[in-house]
């Protein structure tokens, strides 16, 4: 191998949103190596030929999701420092031998997370949903959760090919309501929504919903968005790739299984209260948090929007909310648009351009006159800093 320069295999699959995250992880951490060059491989497996691999030639180490396709096959017959992404993980996981380590993911903590949330919302009852049949992590996942409520019934569904989504339907159907249900992973949560909308169960009124994985493309192009549990996968790529450049110097580490597991909650509207309740300030804000989740550059958040949709008029809402809050509705609207830049700005994936965007700011120039007037600090200069 050459230390100067080692080529790095990398097969983890896009379709899965902790391959995504652990790969964006490994890619930043071997950037910052400006030594490594990385081949990507198998990200759309049936779009690619599994001989091409012979062209690429032997690699000095790889990082390796073991989903049983040819690519994996191939990946892992090589004798080369290597880190395996496993899908699931066995009863009996046995360290790995050699110059290997592998990444799985720890469920247990997701379970627990799921269940101190959906309890501080103080619903009438708990389902956990998962698809049959049934892996480990699944598994996992479950046993936290109904642990972590032990004296309240957890009602387990088993979604199965035929019939499992109109089945989980009705039966939520016949519990106390609202129900907190726990879906698996975001797939999942996703399709009870589509069930519960046949089977007239609003959301989050009759059912409230949380996912896993924060997958954006799942949760955010349904009615109502999903709220999901994030995971620390990026930052487990990162030092997935740190160890494999141990194992490329033959330095087999003391613990060589590492875990992506909790990260945090992304709140969304399928586990809001309902508008309805509350006092005027309270739906208001309410309300504005909700438009955000759908906003855009087109500045469709605005006062009169409000008041449309409270049904009252805008003297009497802007007297009771000023009355109640000690701040104008502008005022508000400006604080929560702020609020959820910051918590972007956590993210360094997204740019600026899409926060504003995002965030309902005219431009990256708008979103830094607003942060200065604020915060006497740039967008850049907060970045990572989170919310004081």
């Amino acid at each position: 191998m050459s230390l100067e320069s080692p080529k790095i295999l990398v097969h983890l699959p896009a379709h899965v949103k902790s391959n995504r995250d652990l790969l964006r992880g490994f890619l930043k951490f071997a950037s910052s190596t400006g030594r490594w060059t990385c081949e990507i491989v198998g990200i759309s497996e049936n779009y690619e030929n599994v001989d091409d691999l012979r062209l690429i030639g032997q690699p000095d180490g790889v990082i390796c999701y073991c989903d049983g396709t040819p690519t994996a096959r191939r990946l892992l017959a090589l004798r080369v420092p290597m880190v395996e992404v496993l899908p699931d993980i066995p009863k009996r996981l046995k360290p790995p031998r050699g110059l290997r380590a592998q990444v799985v993911c720890g469920s247990a903590s997701i379970g627990k997370a799921a269940a101190e949330y959906l309890s501080s919302l103080a619903p009438a009852s708990y389902a956990f949903a998962a698809r049959l049949p049934s892996t480990h992590w699944s598994r996992e996942r479950r046993h936290a959760f109904t642990e972590a409520l032990k004296g309240r019934k957890v009602e387990l569904i088993g979604v199965g090919r035929r019939g499992g989504l109109a089945t989980l339907a009705k039966k939520l159907a016949t519990m106390p309501r609202p129900v907190a249900l726990f879906a698996e992973n975001d797939r999942l949560a996703r399709a009870v929504l589509s069930a519960c909308t046949q089977q007239s169960l609003a959301i989050p009124e009759d059912v409230m919903v949380l996912g896993v994985d924060d997958d954006e493309i799942l949760c955010e192009t349904v009615t109502p968005p999903i709220t999901s549990i994030r995971m620390d996968a990026r930052e487990c790529g990162a030092r997935a790739a740190e160890m494999l450049g141990q194992l490329m110097l033959g330095n087999r580490p003391a613990r060589p299984i590492l875990s992506y597991s909790f990260s945090r909650i992304v709140e969304r509207f399928s586990t809001s209260i309902n508008f309805s309740t509350g006092t005027i300030s309270e739906k208001a804000c309410r309300l504005i948090a909700h438009r955000l989740e759908r906003e855009r550059q087109d500045g469709s958040l605005h006062v009169q929007t409000l008041v449309g949709q409270l049904g009252c008029s805008r003297r009497k809402l802007e007297m009771v909310f000023r009355r109640e809050t000690g701040r104008t509705l502008h005022d508000e609207i400006i604080r929560q648009r702020t609020r959820k830049a910051l918590q972007m700005l956590s993210d360094e994936s997204y740019s600026l351009d899409a926060i504003a965007s995002s965030c309902g700011f005219a431009s990256p120039s708008h979103l830094g006159k607003v942060f200065r007037a604020q915060f006497g600090k740039s967008p850049s200069a907060l970045r990572g800093k989170g919310i004081k």
